[in-house]
């Protein structure tokens, strides 16, 4: 009877050893795909705010081109790649500073025939960067707690 003992206590090590190093690679690609989320979102942030500051820029004073197109499907395709990280915080942390960019990337003079009025705002080009920043930075805390780190 203690001849099958040893074999069968082997088996169910490795057995469960093997079920081990399959949770943990499932865990480590999950973490790889939200990191490549990640980038890509702060990746998006950084498009938004080279597209604001073109769009105000003194090269732009026709009004001629496509920026401020751009600028509304940047901000859609962020909006899109912030609903798939679906973290309960997503909506209490990321929101206010995605309003917070909107407002200082749009200004009030967004799509009008006034809208090289934005230079005229105080310091509205470090705004914009401490706004994409700032929602940078949302983006990095809800994923330091999807994978762990931060509680």
């Amino acid at each position: 009877m203690k001849d099958w003992l040893p074999p069968v206590i082997s088996n169910i090590i490795v057995i469960v050893g093997w079920y081990v190093v399959f949770q943990q690679a499932k865990s480590v690609k999950s973490r790889e795909e939200i990191r490549d989320l990640v980038s890509r979102i702060d990746k998006t942030i950084d498009q938004i705010f080279s597209l604001c500051v073109d769009y105000y820029s003194e090269k732009n004073l026709g009004h001629q081109n496509f920026t401020s197109a751009d600028i509304r499907a940047k901000f859609v395709l962020l909006s899109h790649l912030l609903i798939i990280i679906k973290d309960i915080d997503v909506n209490k942390v990321i929101s206010p500073s995605l309003v917070q960019l909107r407002k200082n990337a749009m200004g009030g003079y967004f799509e009008t025939v006034e809208y090289l009025d934005q230079l005229k705002i105080p310091n509205w080009k470090s705004d914009l960067a401490a706004s994409a920043s700032e929602l940078q930075f949302r983006v990095e805390q809800i994923y330091f707690r999807h994978v762990g780190v931060l509680k």
